[in-house]
């Protein structure tokens, strides 16, 4: 997923004019299990029950049910987006959260179910963990210069441009 990525890349750009408080900098060692079980735990918490639970909250219920109330869906899916970004309870991670919400409310509507959006959410945790607990946010193939390789970006955009034309070419039965 392109998407964590560019998540990323918007976190270091912003953390350059207002730096993240140590309570922030310090969720990042949850991040760095010291054990295989712990490894195990954090994964299974962060990459499979979590989205599970978010997604049937927020896609499965409330932005369906808004769907309905407002007869808007751009409406239904800024509001869920926001209500997602906010019970993250991080102000300094709020605006990729709540883009995060934006497409993966999107992908729900569009194709009719949260299975989707549930797979992206997971994929999307997934490769937070790898980029923190596989060390790759100090690699010098992942950084360069403090910032996100300028080439790991571009892949990134163009994933998420493919996908995303082949998710507005998609047609539920």
């Amino acid at each position: 997923s392109g998407i964590i990525i560019i998540s990323d890349a918007l976190d270091r750009a912003i953390q350059k004019f207002i730096p993240a408080p140590d309570y922030i900098i310090d969720l990042n060692s949850l991040l760095r299990p010291e054990s295989m079980l712990g490894f195990v735990l954090l994964f299974t918490a962060v990459a499979i029950i979590a989205p599970l639970g978010e997604e049937l909250l927020f896609r499965g219920f409330f932005q369906q049910f808004l769907e309905f109330y407002w007869k808007d869906v751009t409406k239904a899916v800024l509001f869920t987006s926001l209500f997602f970004a906010i019970i993250h309870m991080n102000p300094f991670w709020f605006i990729q959260i709540y883009i995060l919400g934006i497409l993966l409310g999107y992908l729900a509507w569009k194709t009719n179910s949260i299975f989707p959006s549930l797979i992206l959410h997971s994929l999307n945790n997934t490769i937070a963990i790898i980029i923190s607990y596989g060390g790759l946010d100090k690699s010098s193939f992942y950084i360069k210069g403090g910032h996100v390789n300028p080439l790991i970006l571009i892949i990134a955009f163009l994933l998420i441009y493919v996908s995303f034309n082949k998710i507005k070419e998609y047609q539920p039965n």
